[in-house]
């Protein structure tokens, strides 16, 4: 889920009810910062995918 207004950008990342990780994206940034945030971004995401299939494999 994305929020933003003119000067922000917050990504909410939830799963399940009590997990949640959140970027705050300030205007104007850097395409180093942006670059970054990206990289965190998706190392999260893919942490998230591989502890579900764990937790499938596992069942």
């Amino acid at each position: 889920m994305t929020d933003s207004d003119d000067n922000e950008i917050i990504v909410t990342v939830r799963q399940g009810p009590d997990e949640t990780a959140r970027w705050w994206l300030q205007r104007p940034q850097s395409d180093w910062q942006i670059a970054q945030i990206a990289e965190d971004l998706e190392d999260h995401l893919l942490g998230l995918v591989e502890a579900d299939n764990q937790g499938k494999d596992h069942q």
